[in-house]
């Protein structure tokens, strides 16, 4: 697959006039689905990326990349789904220095209680490495989870609460968790006809 990305002046750091990278890019992918209830996708792609978040007065230049995707699915009952997802992603210089690598773990339930109740809950862990001689991009890890109950009468009648929670390291190598974001939330809509 070759691809064209038109770069202008405010769309990345350090463009002072139109930039145009062409890339080349080669990806396998498949499914495999051993008995029913388990499934398992994947995905690999290769081949080049432009760095969009350079360091100091360098300008977004291209190297290789490659990403990694994975997801097992299980589903042992019809209202039940657990999917599990792995992906994994570099970009490094085109003189072989690694520019980034970042790794997501992610696990996602859903639960369809009854026709008008679900539960969904989503729990995300974010490593990233970053050269920071090569990028703006900064070294940590981060951890996300998500909560939602939602109780669905009708398209013009529900009622939502959920709770979402984000923390993250400072660096790769400091094992204090700050909690940098949290929000509890309801939501009820109704439609009244008169």
């Amino acid at each position: 697959n070759i691809e064209r990305e038109r770069l202008r002046p405010g769309d990345a750091v350090n463009i002072a006039r139109d930039v145009s990278f062409r890339r080349v890019r080669w990806r396998i992918g498949g499914v495999l689905r051993a008995f029913t209830p388990v499934t398992l996708t994947g995905s690999w792609t290769a081949g080049e990326s432009v760095n969009l978040a350079p360091s100091g007065t360098t300008a977004p230049a291209q190297g290789p990349s490659e990403t990694v995707a994975l997801t097992l699915t299980l589903q042992p009952v019809t209202p039940l789904r657990v999917d599990t997802t792995w992906l994994s992603s570099s970009l490094d210089s085109s003189t072989g220095l690694a520019i980034f690598r970042n790794e997501i773990v992610r696990a996602k339930v859903n639960w369809q209680v009854t026709r008008e109740l679900a539960v969904r809950a989503i729990i995300q862990h974010d490593n990233t490495s970053a050269n920071g001689a090569l990028t703006t991009l900064r070294t940590g890890r981060r951890f996300n989870t998500d909560f939602l109950v939602s109780y669905v009468v009708n398209p013009w009648t529900a009622v939502y609460a959920g709770y979402n929670g984000n923390a993250r390291t400072v660096s790769a190598l400091e094992l204090t968790w700050l909690r940098d974001a949290q929000q509890l939330f309801v939501k009820i809509s109704y439609v009244y006809r008169f």
